[in-house]
C-alpha cells in the first residue's frame, strides 16, 4: 500500500469495540440532515415538476439521497458464490500493487492487528475521517459484506468486498453508509446518488478520500 498519513495517537480494538456503529451512523446523518437544511432550495425550474417528497436534493448539484429519515444500518448481503473474502482481499491486493507500482512507489506495511478492520485506528491515520469510529464501521462491513482493508494512499483508503450489494434498493442504502463517512469524494456534489448506488451493485472494491 502507499504509505497513509498516519502520525498520530493509535487505538487498540478495546476501543473499538466501544463505538456503537448504529448510534455513531444516527449522528452523522443528523449532522447531515443539519448541514443540507442549512442551504437555501431554490424553486424548481418552470415547466418542471418539484422533487418527489423522497427525494431529498442537494442544491445545484444534482444529489439526491432518497431518505427523508435515518433508516438504520443497511441488512449484510446474503451469501454470494464465488471466492472467499480473504481471496478477494488477495486478488485486489495485487491490482492495487499493480496500479501503485507503475505511478508511485508502493510500500508493503505489516499491521499487528487480528482484522484489516482495525488497521486506520491501530495506526492513528490522520485524515479527516475519525479512525476510530470508522474502523468500528469497517468492522461491520466485514460482517455484512465480506470487507477487508487492502490500502492506503495518502488520505485514501481501499476496501475489498466479497459480498457487495447486489439489488438497487440495497445498493442505496449501502451507498448512504458510504456518504456518512464524510468522505470528499462523497460529498463534494460532483456525483448523482443514485448513480453512485447503482455502481456499487456487485462492485468488489470500494475507494474513499478525504481532504
Amino acid at each position: 500500500m502507499a504509505w497513509p498519513c498516519g502520525h498520530g495517537n493509535g487505538h487498540g480494538p478495546e476501543e473499538v469495540g466501544t463505538v456503537d456503529v448504529a448510534e455513531s451512523l444516527r449522528d452523522s446523518w443528523h449532522s447531515y440532515e443539519l448541514s443540507r437544511a442549512a442551504r437555501p432550495v431554490p424553486g424548481p425550474a418552470r415547466g418542471r415538476p418539484p422533487a418527489g417528497p423522497r427525494a431529498s436534493a442537494e442544491p445545484g448539484t444534482g444529489l439526491r439521497v432518497p431518505f427523508g429519515a435515518w433508516p438504520g444500518l443497511a441488512a449484510a448481503s446474503g451469501p454470494h458464490p464465488g471466492p472467499s473474502p480473504d481471496a478477494v482481499a488477495r486478488v485486489a491486493v495485487g491490482q492495487m500493487l499493480h496500479y501503485f507500482t507503475t505511478r508511485f512507489v508502493a510500500y508493503v506495511a505489516l499491521v499487528r492487528v487480528e482484522r484489516s478492520a482495525d488497521i486506520p485506528a491501530a495506526v492513528g491515520w490522520e485524515a479527516d475521517a475519525p479512525a476510530l469510529e470508522l474502523s468500528a464501521l469497517l468492522r461491520t462491513w466485514e460482517e455484512r459484506f465480506g470487507a477487508r482493508v487492502i490500502g492506503f494512499e495518502g488520505a485514501s483508503l481501499f476496501v475489498s468486498v466479497a459480498s457487495p450489494p447486489l439489488a438497487s434498493r440495497h445498493a442505496a442504502h449501502v451507498a448512504l453508509e458510504h456518504v456518512l463517512t464524510g468522505a470528499t469524494n462523497l460529498n463534494d456534489g460532483a456525483f448523482p446518488f443514485a448513480e453512485y448506488a447503482e455502481a456499487l451493485r456487485g462492485e468488489r472494491l470500494w475507494s474513499f478520500w478525504w481532504d
